[in-house]
C-alpha cells in the first residue's frame, strides 16, 4: 500500500511525522503562495529548518512533495469527472468545472505550484504532473 494512501494509525511514525510537516507547509503555502519560505514553514511546524531538510532534502524536495500531494488530489477529482456517466460533452464540461474549481478553492496553491517565487531554482519552476502521475 502507497505510503499516502494508508490511514494514520497504519504509517510509521517517521511517515506520520512526513505527513504533518507537509500539513504545515501547506497552512503557510495557503497563507504565502508562492513566497513561502522554509523558515515559515519550519516555524508553522514548530521545528528548525534542519529538521524539514532532514525529512525532504532541500527546498526542491518539499516543493516536489507538495506537488505531488496537491496533484494527486486533483487527479483523482479529474479522473471522477471523466469517468461519470454522462455524455462526452458533460463530461468535459464536469472536468474543466473541476479544474477550475480546484484552482478557485485555492488559488494560493495554484501559484506555489505554478509560479515559484522568482528566487526558486530552475529546477522548481512549475510542476510537471505529468513526470509523476498516471495518465488520466
Amino acid at each position: 500500500m502507497d505510503i499516502a494512501h494508508r490511514t494514520t494509525d497504519q504509517q510509521t511514525p517517521a511517515e506520520q511525522r512526513r505527513r504533518e510537516l507537509l500539513e504545515a507547509a501547506d497552512r503557510v503555502v495557503l497563507r504565502d503562495g508562492p513566497k513561502a519560505s522554509m523558515n515559515a514553514i519550519a516555524a508553522e511546524a514548530g521545528i528548525t529548518k534542519p529538521i524539514l531538510y532532514r525529512h525532504f532534502g532541500d527546498k526542491g524536495g518539499l516543493y516536489r512533495a507538495l506537488a505531488i500531494r496537491h496533484t494527486d488530489a486533483l487527479l483523482a477529482a479529474l479522473r471522477a469527472a471523466l469517468d461519470a456517466p454522462s455524455d462526452r460533452r458533460r463530461r468535459v464540461e464536469s472536468t474543466l468545472d473541476t479544474y477550475l474549481a480546484s484552482i478557485e478553492a485555492m488559488p494560493q496553491v495554484y501559484r506555489f505550484l505554478m509560479h515559484p517565487a522568482e528566487d526558486s531554482h530552475q529546477t522548481e519552476q512549475g510542476f510537471d504532473v505529468g513526470r509523476h502521475s498516471a495518465p488520466l
